[in-house]
């Protein structure tokens, strides 16, 4: 008896030593994986053992790759891990012996696992670099760049080798820099506000007194004298221009800025802002002229932004292109862009850089090729235009080479009015047979010269069109507009001359009523009928054609008309 509890107590101190030796051996060969001392692997699987060696392994590389502070691992083309470093097994928050042998996509989120495959087969082809996440023990991500390349083991043999990269750093400090770039940009847009509004006073008195004393209205001046105020009053012209810009960017920082969207007729903004910008392109002798292809092209826009836009553009095109030299506005539709149209500020100036193209319309940002330095602003404008034009969902781009010129483009979505005349056109599917086009055409009186008693006329106008009209059977179209005369509406009415003469009746009735148009604008009414053939089909689509060669008629003889 004695001698069988010996026996078995030999026994187990045999088996127990025998334990204690491969756990020994099993810790002595996690130090070699972890000091890179081994060149090759084992994995058991369905096709039974198979052996992974590394080509000419290098001790000295497996080392290096212990000490990177990146994740390094070898990989099967099918994403098991063979190898990996102490950093990928600690971004991902599990242990070595854990890692090796799993495959490496279940470390990846579920959404990018269906695409690892195909990015290992990019990988046997040529280096592949992505941006993912790691999936930690615990469910949380890791940002990571993701490198993979080709290696190749014995027996020809491939796999990858994938490098990953913790971004988390480099994100935190991307973030952290943009927080703080926004901040400085708001702090530096309310102190322009307030030091513009504060410089609008002192420079409105500077601009009075000297226009006073231009006028001779304090005593007669020399020619030295009229010069010299001359270059104040240009001055003042040109600092008030920049205010206005800085009080326009700190608007549309704080969207702020309104739009009045209505019918307009786009070449005719685009003759008002070359006449207004004539005499400077005439000062350097500078060709400016427009080209379209004569046909009626209204958009739908605020009037007064796209004439803001234009100012903006020539004026630019103006100050950039030398003496002799031409500046064309092109205009027409957007032959890339169905429902836009398409307009071009193009000059043969001293051209934008490549870098500077990308940068072009930043806040606060010149180009430092000019041809006139003295000449420079803000930098607000473009960025200002961009503003706008995006408010407008269109898009605006330049194309310039130095020493070529350069191109400012940006689209403005067609007016259509197939939606507005549905209601009014068809009357139970069918098209009716008579329609008049009652125009008014409002202009403000000479005194009336701010911005904010025109906004009020606008306003008034259509709040009376509104109340003079009835829902079922008479729509007022969007405001089509000239910004030097004034402003004209139009109302589609489904009826005959004689309706249409009450409608116009009432109108003018109601103007004479109002004493906010009838003291500060002139208000004409007019009407036209637009009869239907039979033939015409139950789509509005001939309705839209009608009125809107109509509306262009009376825009192209508003001025023989307003005499």
């Amino acid at each position: 008896m004695r001698s069988k509890k010996k026996h078995s107590a030999r026994r187990l101190h045999d088996e127990v030593e025998r334990a204690h030796t491969r756990l020994s051996d099993l810790e002595a060969t996690m130090n070699a994986i972890y000091c890179g001392e081994v060149d090759g692997f084992a994995i058991d699987g369905p096709d039974g053992s198979r052996v992974f060696t590394l080509q000419h392994p290098d001790e000295p590389f497996r080392i290096l790759a212990e000490r990177m502070s990146e994740g390094v691992a070898t990989l099967t083309n099918d994403g098991v891990i063979l190898f990996c470093n102490r950093r990928l097994s600690e971004m991902v928050e599990l242990p070595v012996e854990t890692l090796l042998g799993s495959s490496f996509s279940a470390r990846l989120p579920r959404e990018f696992r269906p695409g690892f495959p195909e990015l290992a087969r990019r990988a046997s082809d040529r280096d592949v670099r992505v941006d993912s996440f790691l999936v930690r023990s615990r469910g949380s991500r890791l940002a990571v760049q993701l490198s993979f390349s080709s290696i190749a083991f014995k027996k020809s043999e491939t796999g990858l080798c994938l490098v990953a990269t913790d971004l988390s750093e480099r994100k935190r400090a991307e973030e952290e820099s943009i927080r703080r770039r926004e901040r400085q940009l708001q702090l530096k847009d309310e102190l322009l506000s307030h030091v513009s509004h504060e410089l609008r006073s002192p420079l409105t008195c500077i601009h009075q007194f000297t226009t006073i004393l231009l006028d001779g209205l304090s005593g007669p001046l020399n020619t030295e004298q009229k010069d010299h105020l001359e270059l104040i009053l240009k001055s003042a012209n040109q600092l008030r221009a920049m205010i206005d810009d800085l009080l326009e960017a700190a608007r549309i920082e704080a969207g702020k800025v309104n739009l009045e969207c209505g019918c307009v007729a786009l070449p005719h903004v685009i003759e008002e802002a070359i006449e207004m910008l004539r005499t400077t392109a005439a000062e350097k002798a500078i060709r400016l002229h427009s080209t379209g292809n004569g046909q009626p092209l209204l958009v739908f826009a605020d009037p007064h932004r796209v004439l803001q836009i234009l100012l903006n553009l020539i004026g630019n095109a103006l100050k950039f292109t030398p003496a002799q030299g031409w500046v064309e506005v092109i205009y027409g539709a957007a032959p890339d862009s169905p429902g836009y149209s398409l307009v071009t500020v193009r000059d043969n100036g001293c051209g934008i850089s490549k870098s500077a193209q990308a940068r072009i319309f930043e806040r606060l940002y010149q180009e430092a090729h000019s041809i006139d330095q003295g000449r420079q602003g803000l930098g607000l404008g473009l960025a200002i235009c961009k503003e706008l034009v995006s408010s407008h969902h269109g898009k605006i781009w330049v194309e310039s080479r130095l020493g070529q010129g350069s191109a400012f483009s940006f689209t403005l979505p067609l007016f259509s009015l197939a939606q507005i005349l549905s209601p009014v056109v068809l009357d139970n599917g069918s098209v009716r047979k008579v329609f008049s086009l009652i125009t008014v055409r409002v202009t403000p009186n000479p005194n009336t010269g701010a911005i904010e008693e025109r906004a009020m006329i606008h306003r008034k106008c259509l709040e009376l069109l509104q109340r003079c009209t009835l829902p079922d059977k008479d729509v007022v179209l969007p405001p089509v507009g000239r910004l030097a005369t004034g402003e004209m509406f139009a109302i589609l009415a489904a009826t005959d001359a004689q309706g249409a003469e009450v409608l116009v009746r009432r109108i003018q009735e109601q103007v004479k009523r109002c004493p906010e148009l009838s003291e500060h604008s002139v208000a004409r009414v007019s009407s036209n009928t637009l009869p239907v053939s039979d033939d015409v089909s139950p789509d509005i689509n001939a309705i839209t054609n009608a009125v809107t060669r109509a509306v262009s008629n009376a825009m192209s003889y508003r001025e023989e008309a307003s005499e």
